[in-house]
């Protein structure tokens, strides 16, 4: 009997990984969030990248050089470290960020758009999420994503960090962090 519940076992675990590798290998998410404060505050708030990293799991934050003003940073999360380059950006307005993970087959692109509303700014963040399958990561992290709806999740909690980050600003107080 105990063989077959390992058999069973084994099996489950083959049968997820192999319908992993068929899933979708992109994964996108869009979320809007509306700042009391004006375009300029919200801009550098989005550009501060030690209180609103990519990524909330973020343990430490270092500053790369930037490229032509725009800012690079890599995030440590512990097991992995996300590199971001900011590829492009037409302050207050835009900015287009690419992230790669130094471990796992995983490569983000994330869009900001911000856009001046009376008494306040909306802020739009757009991520894509490819997942390659060229390890054992690969087909996890898809159904991870699946049953998560990750990428959504990424941009909402990013868009949370930037809020209070900016609430921080406008009362003086200090940074929140990565809440």
């Amino acid at each position: 009997m105990l063989l077959w519940i390992r058999a069973g076992l084994v099996l489950l675990v083959v049968a997820l990984f192999a319908v992993g590798h068929l899933l979708p290998a992109v994964y996108r998410g869009e979320a809007t969030a509306d700042v009391p404060l004006g375009i300029d505050t919200v801009w550098a708030a989005a550009h501060a990248v030690e209180q609103v990293p990519i990524s909330g799991q973020a343990r430490h934050v270092e500053r790369l050089p930037d490229a032509d003003g725009r800012p690079s940073w890599v995030e440590d999360l512990g097991s992995t470290r996300l590199t971001v380059v900011t590829e492009s950006w037409d302050a207050p307005r835009t900015a287009v960020r690419r992230v790669t993970d130094a471990e796992a087959p995983v490569s983000m692109r994330m869009e900001i758009a911000l856009a001046p509303l009376q008494g306040g700014t909306r802020a739009t963040a757009r991520m894509s999420i490819e997942i390659a399958t060229t390890s054992w990561h690969g087909p996890f992290f898809r159904w991870m994503m699946l049953l998560t709806g990750g990428a959504r999740l990424a941009v909402k909690s990013w868009l949370r960090r930037l809020n209070k980050t900016c609430a921080a600003t406008a009362t003086g107080a200090a940074s929140p962090g990565r809440a």
